[in-house]
């Protein structure tokens, strides 16, 4: 990401796998289950098997492994990219957070927050277990 658009970025983002339920608002028995790829306080981008409606609301359900809870949200298509086809989801799809509530997305910030520390943390674990010194 160059620096352009990490200074447009409101939120911390994060690549975690999360499971996430998701439904397009218009439709009436269309569930479906994913695992985020990267998820902040203002959206999540998720692998989708079809390729959805640019635009289109959805319904989410995302589950917060480390608070054992669920949150529901609403949001909206903002971009779709193609994938490869073997991978079985086809479409890799950017949904901005839509009408959260401010303690709703204060959790899903202090949440992003929780998996940055400890990205970082897990990291510098493995630069100091290079056999290398771990000296400030």
């Amino acid at each position: 990401m160059n620096n352009e658009s990490a200074n447009r970025r409101k939120y911390i983002r994060v690549g975690s796998t999360l499971l996430i339920k998701y439904r397009v608002l218009d439709s009436k028995d269309f569930h479906e289950e994913s695992v985020t790829h990267n998820i902040s306080g203002g959206g999540v981008k998720i692998p989708f098997k079809e390729k959805p409606q640019a635009g289109a609301i959805l319904e989410l359900e995302l589950e917060l492994l480390k608070e054992q809870k669920k949150i529901a949200l609403k949001g909206k298509i903002v971009w779709i990219k193609s994938q490869p086809k073997n991978t079985g989801y086809p479409y890799e799809v950017g949904v901005e957070i839509l009408d959260i509530a401010s303690n709703v997305r204060t959790k899903l910030s202090n949440y992003v927050q929780y998996l940055s520390r400890h990205d970082l943390l897990r990291e510098a674990g493995r630069e100091g277990g290079t056999g290398g010194s771990n000296q400030d």
